[in-house]
Formats: structure tokens, sequence, C-alpha cells
């Protein structure tokens, strides 16, 4: 039974081999499509790659942003509870600790700066977000041009190829601007 199995792949093969090199017009159109579809194959393989990267980025700077903004608030916190103190001190006739109020200027400093911080980390966070936007909406042109070269060939139709070809040729070029904002 083996020896029948390869008897009939060899035999299929021959077939196909002859009939590619029959150099009929149709044939010519598909070995165009198969050599697109293998290009945005491999567009589509860096956009996905890349897609992940950037998802992991954002996922990241949104764990960053989300630590920052909670030390803010741990902050803002401490900076009223202290200011209270000090006005519940002040209304009962007591002078609030100085130590306290080097404190509060400290916290305050420090609110500050992790404001800035905070705006930092959410800028990076949107960025990597649209630059995972651009790959994905790349990686789908491209997923689409291959489908359609594929039943292109299927049906027969150039005009369905050159179609995919059109969507093939934005995803690369979302893929290509994906990469040059990553960069």
């Amino acid at each position: 039974m083996p020896s029948e199995i390869n008897k009939s792949s060899a035999s299929v093969s021959e077939a196909i081999v002859d009939h590619l090199q029959g150099g009929s017009e149709q044939i010519g159109w598909i070995k165009w499509v198969a050599l697109s579809a293998m290009i945005m194959a491999l567009f589509s393989a860096i956009g996905a790659l890349l897609t992940g990267m950037t998802a992991n980025d954002a996922l990241m700077e949104r764990t960053e942003e989300v630590l920052e903004v909670s030390r803010l608030a741990s902050d803002e916190l401490h900076v009223e509870v202290l200011r209270s103190k000090h006005e519940l001190l002040k209304s009962l006739g007591k002078m609030p600790d100085t130590a306290e109020i080097v404190r509060i200027r400290a916290y305050e400093k420090e609110v500050k700066a992790l404001a800035q911080n905070v705006q930092k980390e959410e800028d990076l966070a949107m960025s990597s977000s649209h630059i995972n936007t651009i790959f994905a909406i790349g990686v789908t042109l491209l997923s689409m041009a291959i489908a359609m070269s594929g039943m292109a060939i299927v049906a027969g139709r150039q005009g369905l190829w050159l179609v995919g070809l059109v969507f093939g040729v934005l995803g690369c070029g979302f893929v290509a601007f994906g990469v040059v904002q990553f960069l």
C-alpha cells in the first residue's frame, strides 16, 4: 500500500509540473498570485509580531500609569490628612509641629512630580496603543488580501486578485507606517 501512495503522489506531482510547464496564460498570472501572496504573508507575519510587541508595551505602560496614579493618590491623601491635622490644631489654639509643615511641603513637591509622571505614562500608553492598532489594521488588510488571492485562484478570476493586491498594498502601508512609528 505505501508503494501505491508513493506512485500516486509521484503521478500527481508530475501532472502538476507538466501543467505548470505548459505555459498557459492562466498559469502565468497564478505564479504572480503565489508570489504576491508570499510577500503579503511575510509582511503579515512581521506585522503580527510587532502587534504582539506593542500590545505588551501598552499593557506594561498602562500598569506603570496605574501604579503612579495610586502613589499620587496616596501622597495627596497624606497631604490632606496633615493639613486637616494642622487646621484642627490651630482651631484648638495649638501650634502645629514645624517638622510636619516641612513634610507637607515635601509631599506637595512629590505630588507635582508624580502628576507629571502620570501624564508621561498615560501618553506612552496611548502611543503604544495607537501603534498597536495600526499594526492590527495592517495585518487584517494583509489577511484579507491573501484570502482574496486564494479565492482568485479557485475562481479563476484575475480581477479578484487585483482587488486583493490593493488590500495588500494598503496592509503593507499600514505595517510600514507602524514600523516608522514604533522606531
